[in-house]
C-alpha cells in the first residue's frame, strides 16, 4: 500500500486493552486487528479487542500468567489480568501466523508461526477484517492515544462503500473455513453491502 497510513484515534481502548497492549509491546509486537478495528472505523461501538502479536503463546503466558491456553496450537491464547487489574477482563491474542490446508473446511490443519503482520492479514477472510492498527508508545497514561492503520486490502474503502469482499480468491476463503459462508450472511444482514 503506497502513501501515508491513516491515523485511527483509539479513544474507545479501555484501561485493561492498553494494559495487555504495553505488556506485549514490552517483548515484542502487538497490532489491534479484525472486528474491533472494522467497528472504530464505521463508527460502530467496538466489541471485544482482538489482537495479533509477534510473540508465541508461552511467551504470552509469561507476561500474563492467568492467560487461558485455548488454542495453543493455533496460537490463541485468552489472556486474563491479575485481580487487581480487572477480574472479569480476558481478551484473545493470537500469534502471527500462516494457515496450512483446510482438510475438514473450518480449521486449518497446521499454521506457521509468523512475524510479519502482512502475511497474517493476508489469510484473513474479508477485507473489513482484513485490517490492523499499529500502535506506537505507550498507551497506559496517555489520553488521546493513536494508532495507524494497515490496510492492504482495500478494507477501509469496502467498508465506505458498504461492500463485503474476499481477501484473494472468493471460493478459495469461503471454502477454507465453513462458518465464513455465515458470517458473510451475518454481515450483508447488517447492511454491509453486496457478496464479491
Amino acid at each position: 500500500m503506497g502513501g501515508e497510513r491513516p491515523q485511527v484515534k483509539l479513544d474507545d481502548l479501555r484501561r485493561q486493552d492498553k494494559i495487555v497492549l504495553d505488556g506485549l509491546r514490552e517483548k515484542g509486537e502487538a497490532w489491534i486487528v479484525g472486528g474491533w478495528v472494522r467497528d472504530v472505523l464505521s463508527r460502530a461501538a467496538p466489541n471485544d479487542i482482538d489482537i495479533a502479536t509477534s510473540l508465541r503463546p508461552d511467551e504470552v503466558r509469561e507476561i500474563f500468567p492467568r492467560s487461558i491456553m485455548v488454542g495453543e496450537k493455533f496460537g490463541t491464547v485468552i489472556v486474563r489480568l491479575d485481580e487487581t487489574e480487572g477480574e472479569s477482563y480476558q481478551c484473545e491474542v493470537t500469534t502471527l501466523r500462516e494457515d496450512g490446508g483446510y482438510a475438514d473446511g473450518r480449521r486449518p490443519e497446521n499454521v506457521i508461526f509468523g512475524k510479519e503482520i502482512d502475511n497474517d492479514l493476508d489469510r484473513r477472510d474479508f477485507t473489513i477484517n482484513a485490517m490492523a492498527i499499529k500502535l506506537s508508545g505507550t498507551l497506559v497514561g496517555e489520553s488521546e492515544p493513536i494508532g495507524i492503520l494497515i490496510d492492504n486490502h482495500g478494507g477501509i474503502g469496502d467498508l465506505e462503500n458498504d461492500v463485503l469482499k474476499a481477501v484473494g480468491d472468493a471460493e478459495k476463503r469461503l471454502g477454507e473455513d465453513g462458518l465464513r459462508v455465515i458470517r458473510a450472511f451475518r454481515f450483508l444482514e447488517q447492511g454491509e453491502g453486496p457478496l464479491r
